[in-house]
C-alpha cells in the first residue's frame, strides 16, 4: 500500500516536472525570435491557462473541503492535463532551435500523426502558429511587399542587382524556410504574383494599379458566429429560431464552407490555392496587357527578325547598295556618322505605313579595328536599342546571340553580293575583250579558258551560298519564328514569355551553328567562307589586269592607227597569275567542302536524291554522334537538313568530283570554250 501511495504522489508530482520543462524550454526559444516563434509560444500559453485553471480549482477545493479531495482524485483530475503538457513538452522539444518555414515543417510532422486527440491538438497549435506565415503570403500576393522582419519568409529579396536582372534574381525561393506542406509548384505561384505586383509598379510605372477586389475578398474571414439580427435562422438540427441566439443554439448553427485563407487547413490549401490562382492570374493578365498594347513587345520581336535576322530581303539590299563602296575602304576611316545616313536612308525606302517605326531603336555599330581587320565589312554591324522593361525578356545576353546571327548572315549576305559582281564582271570581260574588230578575248582561247574554269568555280560556290542561305532563312529561322509565334499566343505568363523567347534564339543560335556544340562544323564553315573571298578578291584582280590590258591596247591603236594588239607578254602574265591562284583557291575550296560535306553527313547508306531528311536511319545519326560527341538529338535533326540541302543526291560525296573543271577532257574543254564564246558574242 506504501509503495502504491508513493507511485500516485510520483504520477501527480510529474505534472510540476512537465511544466518547469516546459518553462525551461519556452525560456530558451526566446533567444531565438520570429513571429512563427511567438505565435507558437502564445498559444501554448494559452492551452496552459486551461492547466492553471484547473489547479486554481482544485486549489478552492483543497481550501473548502480539505478531506473531499483525496491522492487518488487528485490523480484523476491531473490525468488529462499530464498529457496535454506531454504533448506540449514534445511539440518543443521538436521544434527547438528553429523558426520560420522550419518550424512550420516540423509542426506538421507533428500533425500527420495516428492519434486522433493528438492529430486534433496538433492541428489547433498549428493554427494559431501559422497566422504570421499566412499574413507574409497575403501581403506578399497582394502588395508585394514582404513582411519578414526575422527573415522567416520562404521568399527573400536581394537589393543589389542590376534593373535588367529584376525579374530572374530580385526575388527568390529561400529554401531553407519553405515548409513541407507548400509543393514546389505553389511556391513559385506564390513567388510569381508578388514578383509581378512589383514589376508593374517599378518597370511599368503603373503606380495605381491594384489587385481585384474579388482577390482580396478571398483573404477576409468568414466567422461561424450567429447573426444578431432578428431574422429566423436554421439550425442544424432541423429546427428554427428568432432573435438573438443563445449560447447553446450557437453550437447547433451549420457549418459554413469557408474560404478565408488566414483560415486555411495544413491538410487541405484548397483555400490557399485558390487564392494564389485567382491573384496569379489577375497580375498575369495585366502584366501581358501591359507587354504587348502599351510597350508593343510583338512590334519589338518582329523588328529583330526583320533587321537584325536580315528576313526583309528589300532593306538588307538596299542598305549593301548604299554602303558597298563605303565598306570596300580603309576600316579605320569609317565612323558611325558615316552609315548612319545610309541606314536611315534605308529604312525610309522600304518600310510602308503599317510597319512598325524603328527610328531611334535600330543604330550601326562600328567596332575597334584590329590585326584581323581588312575592310569596313569586319568593323559594320548593326545593333537594337531594346526600350525597357523588355530588357527583362530580351537580355544583354540574349542581344549579344542575335548580334552573332547577324554579323554570320550578313557575311553571307555580303559573299553572295560579291559572287554576283564577280559574275558582271565575266560579262564585262568577254565585251571588254571584243569591242575591237581586229583582235579581243573572244578569240583567245586560253583567256576563255580560264574566264570557263573561273565561272564553274563560281557556280559552285553560289550552289553553297544559296543552299546555305535557304537553309538559314526558311528551315532555321522560320520554322523556328513559326513556333516561337505559337509559344507567343499560348503564353500567359512573363516566365512563359521569356521561356518561350529564350528557347527561340537559342534555336537559332544552334540551328544556325553558332553554339558552342558545333565549333568543328563552324570552323570549316568559316574556312570555306573565307576561300569564297579570297576568290572573289583573285577574281577583281584577274579583271582589274585584263582591263588595264585592253586599256593600254586602245591607247596604242589610236596612236598607231589601229593595228596593235595587246601586248601578249602582259595577257599571259595575267593568265598564268589567274589560273594559279584559281587551282589553288579551288583545290582548298574542294577540301574544305568535301571535309564538310563528310563531317555533317548523316547517310551511311545511298539514298535517292528525292529521299526526304527524315527517312534517315538510327545508325546513321549514332555515326554523326560519334563524329561530333558534343552535339545532342536536336542538332542532329537540324544537320539532316543541312547536309540534304547541301548534296541532296551525293554528287559530291560519291563522285569526288572536283568543284571545277580541271578533269575536262580536251575535247569537252574546246565544244565548251565554242559555246561561252557564242555567249559573249
Amino acid at each position: 500500500r506504501k509503495n502504491k501511495m508513493s507511485e500516485i504522489v510520483v504520477k501527480c508530482c510529474e505534472c510540476g516536472k512537465l511544466y518547469k520543462t516546459i518553462q525551461t524550454l519556452l525560456e530558451s526559444g526566446a533567444t531565438n525570435p520570429g513571429l512563427l516563434r511567438q505565435s507558437l509560444t502564445a498559444a501554448l500559453r494559452d492551452e496552459l491557462s486551461e492547466y492553471f485553471k484547473l489547479l486554481s480549482l482544485l486549489q478552492t477545493e483543497l481550501a473548502n473541503s480539505p478531506k473531499s479531495l483525496s491522492l487518488r482524485k487528485l490523480l484523476t483530475w491531473l490525468h488529462e492535463p499530464n498529457k496535454r503538457l506531454r504533448q506540449i513538452v514534445l511539440i518543443l522539444q521538436k521544434c527547438k532551435d528553429t523558426r520560420g518555414g522550419m518550424l512550420a515543417s516540423k509542426l506538421h510532422s507533428l500533425v500527420s500523426h495516428g492519434n486522433p486527440a493528438l492529430r486534433t491538438f496538433m492541428t489547433r497549435i498549428m493554427a494559431v502558429t501559422m497566422q504570421p506565415l499566412l499574413r507574409m503570403i497575403t501581403v506578399w500576393s497582394t502588395e508585394g511587399v514582404i513582411e519578414d522582419p526575422y527573415e522567416e519568409f520562404f521568399i527573400c529579396q536581394h537589393k543589389k542587382i542590376r534593373d535588367e536582372e529584376f525579374w530572374t534574381t530580385r526575388y527568390t525561393i529561400r529554401e531553407t524556410m519553405l515548409p513541407n506542406f507548400i509543393t514546389p509548384n505553389l511556391a513559385k505561384q506564390i513567388l510569381l504574383v508578388g514578383k509581378s505586383i512589383n514589376f508593374i509598379r517599378m518597370y511599368f510605372k503603373d503606380t495605381e494599379w491594384k489587385m481585384d477586389d474579388k482577390v482580396i475578398a478571398m483573404i477576409s474571414r468568414h466567422p461561424n458566429e450567429a447573426s444578431s439580427s432578428a431574422q429566423q435562422t436554421q439550425l442544424a438540427d432541423g429546427s428554427c429560431c428568432s432573435g438573438e441566439l443563445s449560447p447553446e443554439a450557437v453550437l447547433l448553427l451549420p457549418k459554413r464552407a469557408t474560404t478565408s485563407v488566414l483560415d486555411w487547413d495544413v491538410e487541405n490549401s484548397t483555400s490557399l490555392k485558390e487564392f494564389i490562382d485567382a491573384a496569379v492570374a489577375a497580375t498575369n493578365k495585366r502584366v501581358m496587357h501591359l507587354l504587348f498594347v502599351r510597350h508593343k513587345f510583338e512590334a519589338h520581336i518582329t523588328s529583330l527578325k526583320d533587321y537584325l535576322l536580315l528576313s526583309r530581303g528589300n532593306f538588307v539590299q538596299t542598305l549593301m547598295d548604299s554602303l558597298i563602296e563605303l565598306l570596300d575602304g580603309n576600316p579605320r576611316a569609317i565612323f558611325k556618322h558615316n552609315v548612319l545616313g545610309a541606314l536611315e536612308n534605308s529604312i525610309r525606302l522600304t518600310r510602308t505605313d503599317h510597319d512598325f517605326d524603328v527610328a531611334g531603336y535600330l543604330e550601326p555599330i562600328i567596332q575597334p579595328t584590329d590585326s584581323s581587320t581588312h575592310s569596313g565589312w569586319d568593323v559594320f554591324s548593326l545593333d537594337y536599342k531594346i526600350p525597357p522593361p523588355l530588357d527583362v525578356i530580351v537580355t544583354k545576353d540574349v542581344m549579344q546571340k542575335y548580334s552573332d546571327l547577324f554579323k554570320f548572315l550578313w557575311k553571307i549576305k555580303r559573299l553572295e553580293m560579291s559572287l554576283t559582281n564577280t559574275w558582271r564582271r565575266h560579262i564585262a570581260l568577254g565585251h571588254l575583250g571584243g569591242r575591237q574588230q581586229s583582235w579581243g578575248w573572244r578569240g583567245n582561247s586560253a583567256v576563255q579558258r580560264l574566264l570557263l574554269q573561273c565561272n564553274a568555280a563560281r557556280h559552285h560556290m553560289v550552289h553553297f551560298l544559296s543552299n546555305l542561305q535557304y537553309y538559314l532563312m526558311f528551315e532555321v529561322l522560320e520554322c523556328s519564328w513559326t513556333e516561337f509565334s505559337e509559344g507567343l499566343n499560348e503564353a500567359k505568363s512573363l516566365d512563359e514569355l521569356i521561356t518561350a523567347h529564350t528557347k527561340y534564339v537559342n534555336s537559332l543560335q544552334r540551328a544556325s551553328l553558332l553554339s558552342d556544340k558545333s565549333t568543328d562544323i563552324r570552323g570549316k564553315l568559316d574556312e570555306l567562307l573565307h576561300i569564297i573571298l579570297q576568290y572573289t578578291t583573285a577574281q577583281d584582280h584577274l579583271y582589274m589586269k585584263l582591263s588595264a590590258c585592253s586599256d593600254d591596247e586602245a591607247d596604242t591603236m589610236s596612236v598607231d592607227g589601229g593595228s596593235s594588239s595587246p601586248s601578249g607578254m602582259d595577257v599571259d602574265m595575267a593568265i598564268k597569275d589567274g589560273m594559279q591562284h584559281l587551282n589553288e583557291i579551288t583545290q582548298k575550296y574542294t577540301e574544305r567542302f568535301t571535309q564538310l560535306i563528310e563531317l555533317i553527313d548523316v547517310s551511311s547508306k545511298p539514298r535517292h536524291k528525292l529521299h526526304a531528311p527524315t527517312q534517315y536511319s538510327e545508325t546513321a545519326d549514332n555515326q554523326l554522334k560519334a563524329k561530333l560527341p558534343n552535339i545532342d538529338q536536336q542538332d542532329v535533326e537540324f544537320l539532316r537538313y543541312l547536309s540534304f540541302r547541301l548534296d541532296f543526291n551525293e554528287y559530291y560525296k560519291s563522285s569526288g568530283t572536283s568543284v571545277y573543271p580541271s578533269t575536262m577532257t580536251m575535247s569537252y574543254a574546246q565544244s565548251a570554250t565554242t559555246h561561252y564564246a557564242r555567249i559573249v558574242k
